[in-house]
């Protein structure tokens, strides 16, 4: 048994460097059975919230424990990856290159799933859409249909609450604290557009949403509705009732190709 992690029967890569087919480098840990005999299936969790975070060595530790090797990555700009940070719009690329690599590698027997939730559940989405022969299955939870509708414009009303919190928080290569905002006079900076610069940041992708209040071809591009004939592998969607509706969209128009299942949580 492990007498250095504390999690017993577990080895721990930390920071594996994975690069994109731009020369982007991704930070990985990748956390193994201590005892395996050849080659293992592999779960992959990618997120833009600290792949050191507490949900994320919990993951590591028991999917390690339990047969699997686990793959947590910070998404490109963020925490230990390099590049810079262009919410959503590098995941499709990103995710399918992160995969292949994951494929690749020895002990890898060539069978490779996704887990997450939020932005952790969107990059699975994405990357299914790219085909990759060696991802056989995703689990996204609480994430909607499109990115336009959910979180961004609901009902065609910009999402000023979640885009305002978000962005201001994630203005950084590592999550922002908040405390120091008076949220009553920040919400009514007029014009929407100057919410951000008033919070002492520059934010250009929150500027980027504000020139798209239709849905466009900017949020078409990144839709999982519109790549739904891509996905060929078993999705299995979760989350509660108030969460994303989205979920139910995706649910009734998978194709028979994608062997969709949908589960809920209280």
């Amino acid at each position: 048994m492990s007498k250095i992690f504390l999690s017993a029967g577990i080895e721990v890569k930390y920071d594996v460097g994975i690069s994109t087919r731009d020369k982007i480098r991704l930070s990985a840990d990748i956390y193994f059975p201590q005892d395996r005999n050849g080659p293992l299936p592999v779960i992959l969790s990618r997120t833009p919230y600290d792949n050191t975070a507490e949900n994320m060595v919990y993951s590591g530790n028991f999917y390690a424990q339990h047969g699997y090797i686990f793959v947590a990555q910070d998404t490109r700009g963020r925490y230990d990856s390099e590049g810079d940070f262009h919410p959503w719009i590098n995941e499709f690329d990103d995710g399918y290159d992160t995969i292949e690599w994951i494929g690749e590698q020895e002990w890898c027997d060539g069978n490779v799933g996704m887990v997450g939730a939020s932005y952790g559940g969107n990059v699975q989405w994405q990357a299914a859409a790219m085909g990759s022969k060696y991802l056989k299955a995703i689990v996204p939870r609480v994430i909607g249909n499109n990115l336009y509708e959910s979180p961004h414009y609901q009902g065609g009303a910009f999402q000023l609450n979640w885009s305002a919190t978000w962005c201001l928080r994630m203005a950084g290569r590592t999550s922002q604290k908040l405390d120091g905002y008076n949220w009553e006079q920040l919400f009514q900076v007029s014009p929407l557009r100057k919410l951000p610069s008033e919070g002492g940041k520059d934010i250009f992708y929150y500027q980027e949403w504000m020139d798209h209040p239709d849905y466009d071809d900017y949020w078409k591009r990144l839709a999982n509705e519109e790549r739904y004939g891509d996905v060929k592998i078993p999705v299995l969607q979760i989350g509660g009732w108030y969460e994303s509706q989205g979920r139910i969209q995706d649910f009734e128009n998978q194709p028979e190709s994608c062997c969709g299942a949908m589960g809920t949580q209280g």
